[in-house]
């Protein structure tokens, strides 16, 4: 069983909005640590720390958190105050992701998918365990592995991938 030692980096604040949005009640800097995670873990009033995968974010006055499992105001007030953790080590494991060569520097290129013939604009680069995730304009996930990527045109903006039938589904 693995088992993470957490500190607490901020606080949900109040509901925001009829879709489920949080308040963050921390530092920016906080924020950007959590983003680069991809989740927050949410202290519960029985003590037990439950993972969030992270959504959106939308800057407001102040900064709006969306979350997996979250989607209505009553959910997010049960939240309300409720401390935000993460695993003590994330911040070296930021710190030594981001001397390793990442895709996070192809946020806002355009994917172009040669088997499909789809396209969309990179919002987010996720690092999961074993596998580097693009999430694109309508939420998609589609993976990216020196494998499926036939160019990336930095002049353009453009990464064009080569992928496997259904990874990118169908609308």
């Amino acid at each position: 069983m693995v088992s993470f030692e957490f500190e607490e980096i901020a606080r949900c604040g109040s509901s925001y909005g009829v879709k489920g949005g949080i308040k963050f009640a921390g530092e920016e800097s906080e924020l950007e640590r959590c983003l680069e995670e991809g989740f927050v873990f949410i202290r519960l009033e029985d003590g037990s720390p439950v993972p969030f995968r992270i959504r959106s974010v939308e800057h407001k006055a102040s900064y709006i958190l969306y979350l997996e499992t979250i989607e209505t105001p009553e959910q997010a007030k049960e939240l309300s105050d409720r401390p935000i953790l993460l695993p003590k080590d994330s911040k070296s494991k930021a710190n030594k992701d981001k001397s390793k060569n990442t895709y996070a520097d192809l946020i806002g290129f355009e994917l172009y998918d040669t088997e499909s013939e789809k396209k969309s604009r990179i919002v987010d680069v996720l690092d999961y365990p074993g596998q580097t995730m693009a999430i694109m304009e309508a939420g998609e996930l589609i993976p990216l592995h020196d494998d499926l990527i036939i160019e990336i045109e930095p002049e353009n903006k453009k990464i064009t991938v080569s992928l496997a039938d259904g990874i990118w589904a169908q609308s």
